[in-house]
């Protein structure tokens, strides 16, 4: 990656929000296992594909992107949907691949205490076009500071 490229947790966001509204994208990502056989009736091949994405097994969440880069850590992309609520999380710089897994079920309840705080305060029903909630983690030896950015730039830090 060069100095000129970079991506925060908002932008990374606001992309899987768009590609979500695809449905091709959307069955490809929250897609378990897939199989193929290649077109090549001469010397044919079965290929197989299996999602990374745990939380797939989670009811609500529908999946987007795993990934691990040298500058941004573990990282997560993905979204959650039930009857009343609808959220992008990004997940940057995590401390460990696995602890993914279990810091994304703490940002979702999280956003939803949210929602239900801010649904209590104003008295207005929230729209369910969803919310966009970006997480990434600095590691300091010292300190490790959590930043969640909402859609409506609130920030705050859901997870001690």
């Amino acid at each position: 990656m060069n100095s000129y490229n970079f991506s925060t947790a908002y932008d990374l966001g606001r992309l899987t929000m768009i590609c979500m509204k695809v449905p091709l994208i959307r069955e490809i990502v929250s897609t378990h296992k897939y199989v193929c056989h290649s077109l090549n009736t001469e010397n044919p091949h079965e290929y197989r594909w299996e999602n990374t994405n745990q939380m797939l097994k989670m009811p609500g969440y529908i999946g987007a992107k795993t990934g691990i880069t040298e500058s941004a850590g573990p990282c997560l992309a993905i979204t959650y949907e039930d009857k009343e609520h609808s959220f992008v999380i990004i997940l940057l710089n995590s401390k460990s691949m696995e602890e993914r897994w279990r810091e994304v079920p703490k940002l979702v309840e999280w956003a939803i205490s949210r929602q239900q705080l801010q649904r209590s305060e104003s008295n207005n029903f929230i729209t369910n076009s969803g919310s966009l909630f970006g997480f990434s983690q600095q590691h300091n030896p010292d300190k490790v500071s959590t930043q969640v950015v909402s859609s409506k730039n609130h920030r705050e830090n859901p997870i001690n």
